[in-house]
């Protein structure tokens, strides 16, 4: 967790380039698009209304 803060604050202050951090997203973006596709539609689909429920909740407050 201590490299997460550390490359956040790097980013944050503009230390990095925007090419690093754009490489950094894809990445995280194909690793994250791998886990959803392991999932069935009906299970991507309950997950998206779990989420949308808690945030219409959350908007309600």
């Amino acid at each position: 967790m201590k490299d997460i803060n550390l490359a956040m604050d790097l980013a944050e202050q503009g230390y990095l380039p925007d090419s690093v951090i754009s490489l950094e997203v894809h990445r995280l973006m194909k690793q994250r698009l791998k886990k959803v596709s392991h999932y069935d539609c009906e299970q991507l689909a309950d997950s998206q209304n779990i989420f949308i429920q808690s945030e219409n909740l959350d908007t309600e407050r």
